[in-house]
Parts: structure tokens; sequence; C-alpha cells
């Protein structure tokens, strides 16, 4: 049998097989050869306010008290419980979520006097923007009206109850923080030690420090010239800010037309080296441009990897995507525009209209739309190159748009959040008052992955592909005598159809390389896990390790 013969014979068998007596390799086939991409959106329901007053054809059969201008969803880590902010009742909600995603009213609590059966909490006036702690304990409310920030505990039952506030000078608790005018939304670091609230009228970010406890204090602000905070160039009405999986970046967008990104200190949370981009109509004081729209920057979507973000462009009607360069500057790189706009994008779609929110799957595969003048979702394939190309869309019942799929209240889409799992998608419609949900699907991601079991110390390197956007985790040890040399654990995220070879290093390894040089030969254990939300397969394979 020839190498050709006995690698297609690897393959198929899923063994291990020598090639020309050199080099060894494991190959396995997780899946087959393609799998269908996720994303097909189907309607699982909707609740809304049940004094209704919502146009024909967007009010929901499912109604709560206290949740007119409802809009704002997030979901809990655990996937529990789904939180959403009404506006025009300064009003926080939880709601109970089944396997499907589908929503059960749990608590309320609202700004005083509080409606009936809601939990008085000062600050609430025209509460929007949240973010929920990593341990999914505290909700952070940004508050407009009351230019507040709001902290709200979560029981284990998803009760909700008040926590405390601290707002701007002119604000109602007693705790004052400089900033906060016109609190307007907020963003959760990675680990949960930090977070930071945009406020659109002060044109600044500000800095909280959380304790494991829940608890909160002010640590500084950049603003584009606020007393008493740092220089932060591009902040004009800023409506949303984002912090990148990795900790290292803040992003922020902003009505004015900009969009700032900040270095971000992953220990103590500190920003600095502000960096801002407008687009050619809208130039700003201390601002690069670029002739890609950003006009009505409103929100954003950064990848996990933080070197794509994207930028919805309400008033160009078009979404515009940015690259992260080695240096950190974002710079324009491509725009996708509505059919009827004239923002100068060389791709169009439909359903871009007024877009305002955006939402990226848990795997990075796909990037979904809302806005407030499509009345509708379009659902975008993301590709290796990080454009977007349509996959389809949901309209709303009563709607301009043509789309196989309809639902009731997608009116006034702002906001979007996807449960952890990417299973289901919750749409805040803020002119229905209505919370929206579709069950999602997902597929595991059909995964290839090689190792040569002999390879040289320093220079180990395993081979993993995916037909989609997957995550790959390496971690692993060797042994030598009484011994134990552990692997530097790898976590990347692989493209979609790209064999990506990743490098695989020890802990101490110059000791483990003297050992070697001593004449040990031994094998490292390695567990490599490939997959996507759907689900991962784990390869286990031992690799001989030599010094030359």
């Amino acid at each position: 049998m020839n190498s050709s013969a006995a690698a297609r014979r690897t393959s198929l068998l899923v063994v291990l097989a020598l090639l020309g007596g050199l080099l060894a390799a494991l190959t396995v086939a997780g899946a087959p050869a393609r799998a269908a991409r996720p994303g097909v959106l189907t309607p699982v329901g909707c609740v809304g306010d049940v004094d209704g007053g919502v146009p024909v054809g967007h009010a929901c059969a499912a109604g709560v008290e206290a949740a007119s201008g409802l809009g704002y969803p997030v979901v809990s880590p655990d996937d529990r419980f789904l939180f959403a902010s009404a506006f025009k009742e300064s009003a926080v909600l939880s709601f109970t979520r089944s396997a499907s995603g589908a929503l059960t009213y749990r608590s309320c609590v609202a700004d005083p006097p509080a409606p009936a059966g809601c939990t008085p909490a000062e600050g609430l006036g025209e509460a929007w923007g949240m973010a929920v702690s990593p341990d999914g304990r505290d909700l952070y409310v940004a508050a407009a009206a009351d230019h507040a920030l709001v902290r709200i505990r979560v029981a284990a039952n998803g009760t909700l109850s008040n926590g405390g506030c601290v707002s701007a000078p002119t604000g109602p608790c007693a705790t004052k923080v400089n900033g906060l005018r016109y609190a307007y939304n907020v963003a959760m670091a990675p680990a949960g030690d930090d977070f930071y609230v945009a406020a659109s009228e002060d044109r600044a970010v500000v800095h909280f420090d959380r304790s494991a406890s829940g608890s909160f204090a002010a640590r500084g602000c950049w603003a584009v010239d606020l007393a008493g905070c740092a220089a932060g160039p591009g902040l004009d009405s800023v409506a949303d800010v984002k912090v990148s999986a990795d900790g290292r970046h803040l992003v922020t967008a902003g009505y004015g037309g900009s969009v700032t990104s900040f270095t971000r200190n992953r220990r103590t949370g500190s920003l600095s080296a502000p960096r801002c981009l407008t687009d050619t109509l809208s130039p700003a004081p201390g601002c690069t441009t670029t002739p890609l729209p950003l006009d009505g920057a409103s929100g954003l979507a950064l990848t996990r990897d933080g070197r794509a973000v994207y930028v919805a462009s309400s008033y160009d009607d078009a979404v515009t995507l940015l690259r992260r360069t080695s240096a950190g500057t974002l710079v324009g790189a491509w725009c996708l525009q509505d059919s009827l706009a004239t923002s100068g994008c060389a791709r169009t779609t439909g359903g871009l209209e007024g877009v305002q929110a955006l939402a990226l799957d848990p795997d990075d595969d796909q990037l979904v739309t809302g806005g407030s003048g499509s009345a509708g979702l379009v659902v975008l394939d993301r590709g290796a190159d990080d454009t977007l190309t349509r996959r389809g869309c949901v309209t709303a019942t009563v709607s301009p748009l043509t789309c196989p799929t309809k639902s009731d209240g997608l009116l006034g889409i702002y906001q979007m959040a996807f449960s952890r799992s990417g299973r289901a998608l919750h749409v805040g419609g803020y002119d229905s008052s209505a919370i929206a949900t579709f069950r999602r699907t997902v597929q595991r991601a059909a995964t290839r992955f090689r190792a040569a079991r002999a390879q040289k110390i320093g220079k180990l390197r395993v081979s993993a592909r995916c037909d989609a956007r997957c995550d790959v985790a390496v971690t692993g040890k060797v042994r030598v005598g009484r011994k134990t040399f552990r692997v530097k654990k790898v976590d990347l995220v692989l493209p979609p159809g790209r064999t990506t070879r990743v490098r695989v290093t020890f802990r101490n390894a110059a000791a483990l390389k003297r050992l070697l040089a001593r004449g040990a030969r031994p094998r490292a254990a390695l567990v490599v896990k490939v997959g996507n939300s759907a689900g991962a397969k784990t390869y286990r394979v031992k690799v001989r390790l030599r010094r030359r």
C-alpha cells in the first residue's frame, strides 16, 4: 500500500498510521464532510405590556404589568433567566426561561412610586442599558432620566430586589458620581471585577470597580470635555459600550458618528490610549476619519478574538466592519448598506433601514441585525474574511419587508440577546413594548485533527480544522520519572474551512529539555477539544518528544 492510500485509509478508519516510517499522524473525522450552517430562526412567542397601546400587528398575546417600553433583554449566565428594562415604566423585569427559550414573568423592580406588584428601587427613572455579573447575582442598570446607575440583586429563583444606586450631582441617589448624566448603557468586564457606564449627555464613560459581594465604587472617567475626567475623544452622544472577550479593549459607539477604542488594563480595569474613528461627514477633534458610514453609530458587536468590530450606522442604514491593527487601532474595512440607502457601500441587502441593534451568535458565525425602520431581523453569515452574506430574515406581522417568517413584537428593535448556548435569540421591540423569542438551529461543526506521533521539543504542533467557526483548546502533560510538566493551555478561535497549526509549549520547558538531553524519551499526553456551542469532540493523543 502506498503512502497516499495509507492516508486515505487512516482518514476512513480513524486509526494511527505510519507515513514513510518518518512521520506518523493521527487523523480523525468528527462529522460528515460538510454540515449545514446554523441560524434558522423559528418564533417561540412574545411577551408584552398588558395595557396595550401598540399598533395592530405588533402586540403580543402574553401581557405583563409594568412593561411599557420593554426593550433591552439580557440573559443570565446560566441561561435560566431573562432580564429586561422597561424604559417608559422606569422598571426592570425578570422572567424564567424554558428549554425552548419561552418566557414566564417572575419579578419586577421600579422607580418610586412603583406600579402594583413591583418593588421600589430609587434611581430607575427611564431604565435602559444593563449588564449582569458573571455569577448571575447582580444586575447593573443605567437610568437616563435619573442620571443614575442602579444595582439590582438577583435571588436564586430570579426575584429582583433593590441594591442601591449612585447618580450624577443632579440625580436622586445619595452617592454622587461625576459623568453619569443621561446614563445609557453598561458593559461588564469578563471577570466581573469591573464595569463601565456610558453617559450620552456628559459624553463620558465611567469606570466602576466591583467587589465579590457585588458592591461597587467609581474609579475614574473619560469624557470629551467634562471637568474631572480624562480626555476621551469621540464620545459624543455615546450609545453603546462593549468590553472585548479577552478584556484588553473597551469600545464605544456614539450617535454623533464615532467609534472610540480604549486599551484596558486587565488587572486594574483602567483605560488608556483612547483612539477614535469617525466618518468623513462627521469629523471630531482628535479622531481619524474613514469614508465608510458611521453616522448614527448606535450598536456594536465584537468578535471573541477582538479583531473585528461591527457597527450599526442607523442614520446611514448600514453595517460597517472595522478591523483592529497590530497597534490596536481600529480602521474601516468594509460595509453593507440597505438596498435603498446611498451610503457608498459596494454591497447591499434589504432590511437595514434604521439599523440599531447587532448581535453575534456565541460561535461568531452569524450576525443578526434589527432596527427602528425595518420592523424585522436580518440574519447574515460571517465569512472567513469577516464580511457578511445574507442568510435570511424575519419580519413583523405588519411590515413592508417580505420574509417567509413573521413574528409579533418586532417594532422598534434597539437590543437583542442570544442565550449562552446560542439556541435562542431574544429581541427587544421597544415600540411594541415586547420581548420576542426565537428558537435557533445550532449544529455541531465537522472537525478534523492531526498530530505527528514524534515531534521535537520546542516545535510541537497539532493541526485542527472545522467546517464552521469553532474553538480549539489544548491541555496535557508529560511525566519524566517523578516530575510532571504541564502544557501551557491554548485557547483559539478557528476560522471556518481553514487548517490551523497550533503551537504547544510546556511550563518549565528548559528543565524538560535538560532531561531529554540526558536520554529521556517521554510521551506527552495531549487533550485537544475542538467544537462549537452545539458540542465539541475531544481528541486524546500521545506524542513522543525528542530533542532533535
